[in-house]
């Protein structure tokens, strides 16, 4: 019976606790014989077990909980103090104090000894509150320092010396969830692999501090954002909601086929000085290849490769146009299921081609008050387009020419807009792109959409899909822009109720999609409503009103005299929760994600 027990817990060590295990875990010898008859009984399907991992100098160990009905406080050993919202699942504070004493904080020190269990080979024992019996949680992969028990006993929370809270299910023991808190970005990770969490800022703030380690490789999460990326991932979880998915997908903690590797040769630049070569070869590990994609300083360049295909191998050559100034190129190859392998760079190089100092900036701003269908007006939506168009036109410093795409009210159709974002087409790669949408927004089938004037009745889903504009083509014709510097911002007022708790969080995930495989700046708000007494007082919306300050001057963290477009995203979203506190307005959600190189929006030096 003892010999059973062991085979049992063997197996059950084999199949979950090291393919989750963390940096600080070791290869000990059960590790190597998990991976070793985890690849013999995936050698035909190519599905490699993976192991999470975390960078442990950007998340630090955890050793205090407190729970107080919808908020999860979390302590840990750098005397940080965390909060978390878990019917949305996002992390909503982060407070600095002294490491020694977080423990000692009030509401941690009135949870100390509410509820003993037992740490053993890091799984937990405790007393189930539902049946009286012995029940084990096994999955930390280090000391479990804390634990804490839902009100309602459906959750079990537990914070570990693996830089980790987990989240179970009390009924069936199984882990629903991992929560990961840096400085001043945060992640919620599914056994599934979906996951939650920072977009942008730094290393030490975005999802490129967590990844997964299989075959001698560590894939960032940032990489399976196309498939896996699920905003309010935790909120769905702890409610038993379905996690919106796009195909069939592995469950990435048991195993999946590997993207490609890349590799990208130096620019060829022998034949002419202003058209490069650039060949990038992709090597199917198992997943195929979906995609290539090659970025021209930080933009994906929209011109089709010449693909020459042969065995494992594809091999695209793109003829890019040089830019003056240094170029610099990244590709990445992503496999069938859209997990992209690692990025790899091209050595830079200078061009120096006459072109202007300057470069001109190329202003869409789309804005609708009255629909054709007079319920739907709004209050705020043009003067915010005109707002924002009227400053660059003012402050137009940075650039040689100001050129205004403008379309409000009746002129805001599907077609126009449209035509309009089809003719940024032709803009030189050298200029500046800043497309601003003010209106209705909706979502269909987990796509968020545009409302255009003459879309009369967004509730009707026959109509919302032929009239809106979606985010998908969206992102066909931002693709088609050959500017690198591209921001796109978005505030929308949803035009009806929601179809779901969870149907505002959409917006989330198609904009991050589009950011990140075009490599463009986007900063976008949603909704449920618009009051027009409660944002009197600001004269705008309040997207745009924090927007329109950061432009100012206030965004200007390093007092260098300019505003960048990450410090206009990061003054946006900290001065939108300040603006709807004091002014009473109802909750607003930012939605931003910088990828592509940052750049200066406008300066105040002469």
């Amino acid at each position: 019976m003892n010999n059973v027990k062991l085979i049992i817990l063997g197996l059950s060590f084999i199949t979950w606790l090291f393919p989750v295990a963390n940096s600080h875990a070791r290869r000990s010898m059960l590790g190597a014989s998990s991976r070793n008859i985890s690849k013999a009984i995936h050698m035909n399907t190519r599905m490699l077990r993976p192991k999470f991992v975390i960078n442990s100098k950007y998340a630090a160990p955890i050793v205090a909980l407190h729970l107080d009905k919808n908020i999860l406080t979390v302590g840990d050993k750098q005397g940080r103090i965390h909060e978390w919202n878990l019917p949305t699942g996002q992390r909503i504070s982060m407070q600095e104090t002294n490491a020694k004493k977080v423990k000692n904080h009030t509401q941690f020190r009135q949870q100390q000894g509410a509820r003993s269990f037992t740490s053993y080979q890091y799984n937990i024992e405790l007393t189930s509150p539902l049946t009286g019996k012995t029940i084990t949680f096994s999955g930390h992969t280090d000391t479990v320092n804390t634990i804490q028990v839902s009100s309602d006993k459906k959750h079990l929370f537990s914070g570990s010396d693996d830089r980790t809270v987990r989240v179970w299910d009390m009924a069936t023991q199984k882990e629903i969830a991992r929560l990961v808190a840096m400085r001043d970005g945060w992640a919620v990770v599914s056994p599934s692999g979906f996951f939650d969490g920072t977009l942008d800022g730094g290393l030490e703030d975005r999802l490129d501090a967590l990844g997964w380690e299989i075959a001698d490789r560590i894939l960032n999460l940032d990489g399976f954002l196309e498939s896996y990326y699920s905003p309010a991932l935790l909120g769905r979880l702890l409610q038993q909601k379905e996690v919106p998915k796009q195909q069939d997908l592995p469950k990435v903690a048991e195993g999946f086929a590997l993207p490609p590797t890349t590799v990208i040769k130096p620019p060829d630049t022998r034949q002419s000085p202003t058209l490069i070569k650039v060949t990038v070869n992709a090597t199917d590990q198992g997943g195929g290849i979906k995609e290539v994609r090659l970025f021209h300083n930080g933009k994906r360049v929209n011109t089709p490769a010449a693909i020459t295909t042969g065995g494992k191998t594809q091999t695209h050559t793109f003829t890019v146009k040089a830019m003056d100034g240094e170029n610099n190129f990244t590709a990445v190859s992503l496999s069938r299921d859209k997990i992209e392998g690692e990025t790899v760079h091209a050595s830079p190089f200078t061009a120096r081609l006459g072109q202007e100092a300057y470069p001109d900036l190329h202003m869409v701003a789309i804005g609708i008050n009255k629909y054709k269908n007079p319920y739907l007006d709004l209050d705020y939506a043009v003067p915010d387009a005109k707002g924002l168009a009227s400053y660059f036109e003012v402050n137009r410093n940075l650039f040689d020419a100001i050129h205004r795409y403008e379309l409000y009210n009746r002129q805001a159709t599907k077609t126009r807009i449209q035509t309009t974002l089809d003719l940024l087409g032709t803009v030189p790669a050298g200029d500046t792109v800043i497309i601003f949408m003010s209106g209705h927004g909706d979502t269909l089938a987990g796509e968020w959409r545009f409302i255009p004037y003459d879309l009369t009745n967004p509730t009707d889903q026959n109509e919302l899909a032929l009239k809106s504009v979606s985010a998908s083509t969206l992102q066909l014709l931002v693709a088609k822009i050959s500017a690198h510097r591209i921001f796109l911002l978005i505030d929308s007022c949803k035009s009806g109720a929601l179809i779901d708790t969870f149907g505002e969080y959409d917006m989330q995930q198609n904009f991050a999609i589009i950011s990140r495989s075009q490599g463009i700046h986007i900063g976008a708000s949603t909704t449920r409503e618009q009051s027009a007494g409660e944002l009197a007082t600001l004269g705008h919306g309040v997207f745009t009103f924090a927007l329109l300050k950061g432009l100012e001057g206030d965004a200007d963290s390093n007092s260098n005299g300019q505003v960048s477009v990450s410090e206009v995203l990061a003054f946006i979203r900290k001065k939108m929760v300040t603006l709807i506190r004091e002014n009473n307005i109802p909750p607003q959600r930012p939605t931003t994600s910088s990828r592509g190189i940052d750049f200066t929006l406008t300066t105040n030096n002469s």
